[in-house]
């Protein structure tokens, strides 16, 4: 199985998204992603460079794939969206804490790239713990680079010691050993992650369709909020376009609201998760 996980924010609202796939459905996934992409020249799919006037059909066919995955393939999709406080309490700082003390008996200094990526890994364990169908399969996941250097920080060769004795390793791998220690305990159902590349999102069809259900996930809760209208025409399209992938949810009935700047505001409780499974 592959996994194309993406993190995004709006105002004071943080992330992740991810797309969970068989090896067979992504290679179709890839096909025909590239073949939109090759059909108007772009180099990669990316929501916030979205132009409307030119590259609308070739979004409408990269979804089509991502639906056709979901209906025919077996994939799983999230979108999960929070308030920047519990975000930062979980992702920012429990997940990295407990890669920090758990892996601190086992090595001299945990590194960086760890720490950076451990948030995204905790989130995806809780989306793989919902695929019961799959459970004792492995999914290899991708990620996009925060900033360049990531891809080699994540091949950092690191040691790791136990009663079994010591292993040599890398970064990427004593994560995701550390994430599969986690899943077990808090959300035992589901495939494991089997190892993690962090890459340049342009190297990734199931990372670009991440992130188009990322920004186009964050258009449509704004265009939903838009009751009495103000949504531009480029909005509108990113949001039909999420609307025909993911079917639509119901948003939170709090105090979410779209400022002025076009960004998401609200309180802690105002936390958005769509996902869709065909299993």
């Amino acid at each position: 199985m592959r996994a194309g996980v993406d993190d995004f924010g709006s105002g004071c609202f943080k992330g992740f998204s991810c797309i969970v796939i068989s090896d067979d459905g992504a290679a179709k996934l890839e096909s025909r992603g590239r073949a939109a992409l090759y059909s108007i020249g772009l180099a990669e799919f990316h929501g916030s460079e979205f132009d409307p006037s030119r590259e609308t059909k070739a979004y409408e066919a990269f979804a089509d794939a991502i639906r056709d995955s979901l209906l025919v393939d077996d994939a799983y999709a999230a979108f999960q969206l929070c308030h920047q406080d519990l975000s930062r309490e979980i992702f920012e700082e429990f997940a990295p804490r407990v890669a920090s003390q758990a892996l601190s008996h086992l090595m001299n200094l945990v590194p960086d790239f760890v720490l950076s990526k451990a948030g995204a890994l905790f989130s995806l364990a809780r989306d793989l713990g919902q695929i019961t169908h799959c459970s004792g399969q492995i999914v290899g996941v991708q990620m996009d680079q925060s900033q360049e250097g990531d891809q080699q920080a994540g091949q950092e060769r690191v040691g790791l010691s136990g009663t079994l004795g010591a292993i040599l390793t890398d970064a990427a791998d004593a994560l995701v050993r550390l994430v599969n220690a986690y899943k077990r305990q808090r959300f035992p159902t589901g495939p494991e992650i089997g190892s993690l590349c962090v890459l340049d999102s342009r190297s990734s069809i199931l990372v670009q369709a991440a992130d188009v259900l990322a920004n186009f996930g964050v258009a449509y809760v704004k265009s939903r909020l838009r009751a009495g209208g103000g949504s531009s025409y480029r909005e509108t399209e990113k949001s039909r376009i999420f609307a025909s992938v993911i079917p639509s949810s119901a948003l939170p009935t709090g105090t979410l609201t779209v400022t002025s700047a076009s960004v998401l505001a609200g309180s802690r409780n105002d936390n958005i998760r769509m996902e869709v499974q065909r299993w």
